[in-house]
C-alpha cells in the first residue's frame, strides 16, 4: 500500500490524528497534513 493510502485509510477510516499517523509513517505532522490535502 502507498504512503498516501495509508495516511488516508489511518486518518479518515481508522480515525487516528495526524500526529499519530506521522509516528506511524515515520514523518512530520505537516507532511501528513500535505498527503491529506492532496488526497481528498
Amino acid at each position: 500500500m502507498e504512503t498516501l493510502a495509508k495516511a488516508a485509510y489511518w486518518y479518515y477510516v481508522q480515525d487516528l490524528s495526524q500526529k499519530e499517523v506521522a509516528r506511524r509513517l515515520g514523518t512530520s505532522q505537516s507532511n501528513v497534513s500535505r498527503l491529506m490535502r492532496s488526497a481528498r
